[in-house]
């Protein structure tokens, strides 16, 4: 089990569900309040996906990770 990451769950503009907040070698997900328990666990795993694959040291452009992550 992962200790460096950290949820927490609020308000979010728009229909962003989740991002995640990289600092000091610690990952905090933003996650919307309003999700369902599915959609939560969905938003999730996708930000754990960007984690496990390094995209938040990549210097890759942030719409370019995300259309590799949909794929």
């Amino acid at each position: 089990m992962r200790t460096d990451i950290r949820v927490i769950s609020m308000p979010l503009p728009g229909d962003m569900r989740a991002f995640t907040v990289k600092k000091d070698d610690f990952y905090t997900v933003i996650m919307r309040d309003d999700l369902s328990t599915t959609e939560r666990l969905r938003a999730y795993r996708h930000e754990l996906a960007h984690i496990a694959n390094g995209d938040y040291d990549s210097r890759k452009s942030a719409d370019l990770i995300e259309v590799f992550a949909h794929e």
